[in-house]
């Protein structure tokens, strides 16, 4: 909940520079964690990296994080694949894990 209240206050005011925020940038580091815990993880960009909007690239980094998590409590996998492809207007975000499908 505590993260889901500061999305919306970031969405809100668009952004609070006073508060440090984990963007896309941090990908490698919270890979680093991931693999710590058994799942190896390979992060992938295409297209040409550029800076983004505060809460873009918040939410975008939120969302990495979220599957990796599912991933590792969820999936039993072995290795997931995190691909940022950056757009002329937008970035896309495909997480794949090679873990079993929930039945």
């Amino acid at each position: 909940m505590k993260e889901l209240r500061e999305s919306l206050e970031l969405l809100r005011t668009g952004g609070d520079t006073r508060h440090p925020t984990q963007g896309l940038g941090e990908l490698e580091r919270l890979a680093e964690q991931i693999r710590g815990s058994g799942v190896d993880v390979r992060v992938i960009e295409t297209g040409s990296p550029r800076s983004l909007p505060t809460t873009v690239d918040c939410t975008a980094y939120r969302i990495v994080r979220e599957a990796l998590t599912n991933t590792l409590r969820h999936a039993d996998a072995d290795t997931a694949t995190v691909t940022v492809t950056y757009q002329p207007a937008a970035i896309e975000l495909d997480i794949v894990d090679d873990g079993a499908a929930a039945s």
